[in-house]
């Protein structure tokens, strides 16, 4: 789906698993403010000290993360167009 809305529930964790199939260039992403992230694997390894907070994440190409997000509001996030 091109540019996807997706809502998620306040206060609650879910799950994304973030697959990045571009050949050309690398994506850096990062949560809106009220929201929190943490990073449990990538290109499909658990991590051993997980999950891991961060503020970002930067994906190459051919690169998979699973992330946890919880937010304090009812975001909705809106992928940007391609």
């Amino acid at each position: 789906e091109v540019a996807p809305k997706i809502s998620i529930a306040a206060d609650g964790w879910v799950r994304f698993r973030i697959v990045y199939a571009n050949i050309d260039n690398q994506l850096y992403f990062s949560m809106p403010e009220g929201c929190e992230m943490e990073l449990i694997a990538k290109d499909g390894i658990y991590l051993i000290d997980a999950p891991r907070r961060t503020s970002y994440a930067f994906l190459g190409s051919g690169n998979r993360a699973d992330i946890l997000v919880r937010c304090k509001k009812n975001p909705q996030f809106e992928g940007a167009p391609p």
